[in-house]
């Protein structure tokens, strides 16, 4: 919300962030301190996104940005930060900092939020399972219950 320039009260962002912290803790996730990455924090990450990906490390890639801003306070807008988060993910800094504000992820991310749009959505955090789309980490039953019931499917289809 922010990051699209929607306004957002500070009473909400908190609310946010302690949420996040209630439900890091509920599932054993390392929480805090924190180095709020949204605004440039986040842009400067997805711009290399595209190339850790390239090297057979998106997911330890962004395991280790979220890790280090979100339980480290490591500041991804700052070069030391992000050096920290891409070698973090297995990666090589210095050649990784060749792609650093890389413009081509914006358009998988336009793409992305329309898709997001046109399931009648608007945010993090989204889930989409099957059929089912729903937002809020207090839909998340109804993602469990669409998992069951494609896996009950799957079964009786194999049967």
């Amino acid at each position: 919300m922010v990051m699209r320039g929607l306004p957002v009260k500070r009473s909400k962002r908190v609310y946010i962030l302690l949420d996040a912290a209630r439900e890091a803790r509920r599932n054993g996730v390392p929480f805090g301190p924190i180095s709020d990455p949204v605004g440039k924090p986040v842009e400067r990450g997805y711009s290399l996104l595209p190339w850790a990906i390239e090297q057979g490390r998106g997911i330890e890639y962004f395991r280790s940005f979220m890790t280090l801003a979100w339980s480290q306070a490591v500041d991804a807008g700052s070069d030391r930060g992000l050096k920290k988060i891409v070698e973090g993910a297995g990666l090589d800094w210095t050649e990784g900092r060749g792609y650093l504000g890389d413009p081509a992820w914006r358009k998988e991310a336009e793409r992305n939020r329309e898709e997001l749009f046109d399931l009648g959505l608007w945010g993090v955090p989204s889930f989409r399972v099957g059929s089912v789309a729903v937002w809020g980490q207090d839909r998340l039953w109804v993602v469990e219950d669409e998992y069951r019931r494609l896996a009950l499917a799957a079964s009786r289809h194999r049967a």
